[in-house]
């Protein structure tokens, strides 16, 4: 009776949380592979890896967010970078991520300080890392992908249930089907 039950939620569960397990795991794939396109598809970021490599060093942090005009976290401005990503190789474009007016991306060069264009293909991923954080539904959509990645845990753990054979100890029962 209790496996009966297990079966059909676990099969229902399947059918309804499997397209956003689905949509989260192509977008989550695609987004690994976001600095390898993106430094493809720009190829002006390379010449920060020339500058790299010839020993140069990237503005420390506080001159970075002067120039770029700027202000961290906590400090009661309209708007105020939440996350810096500074890579002085050239791996991936430089920016700083903003809250408050007029949140978005500001792209700079790390060692002048100086403001660059957005990198093609920065507003693909941006919409793909949306999809696959919030379905781009905003806070409902965060609700939903949260509550699918617990029900991942569910099927991880009832389909073990459902497969564990009555005579475990025997190797020949987990082999047949």
């Amino acid at each position: 009776m209790i496996k009966t039950l297990l079966f059909q939620l676990h099969w229902l569960l399947g059918i309804t949380a499997g397209l956003v397990l689905s949509v989260m795991g192509l977008t989550g794939a695609a987004m690994s592979f976001e600095n390898e396109i993106v430094r493809m598809a720009n190829p002006v970021i390379a010449q920060l890896a020339q500058r790299h490599a010839a020993g140069e060093q990237p503005l420390p942090v506080d001159v970075l967010l002067q120039r770029l005009d700027l202000a961290p976290a906590g400090a009661g401005q309209k708007q105020t970078v939440t996350r810096l990503l500074i890579d002085p190789t050239g791996a991936r474009p430089s920016a700083a991520r903003l809250s408050g007016k007029g949140a978005g991306r500001v792209y700079f060069d790390p060692y002048t300080g100086e403001r660059v264009a957005p990198p093609r293909l920065s507003t693909a991923f941006a919409f793909i890392e949306d999809l696959h954080r919030n379905l781009t539904a905003g806070k409902r959509g965060q609700a939903v992908t949260g509550a699918s990645a617990f029900i991942l845990l569910f099927f991880c753990a009832s389909g073990l249930y459902l497969r564990w054979p009555r005579r475990w100890w025997s190797p020949r029962t987990w082999w047949v089907v």
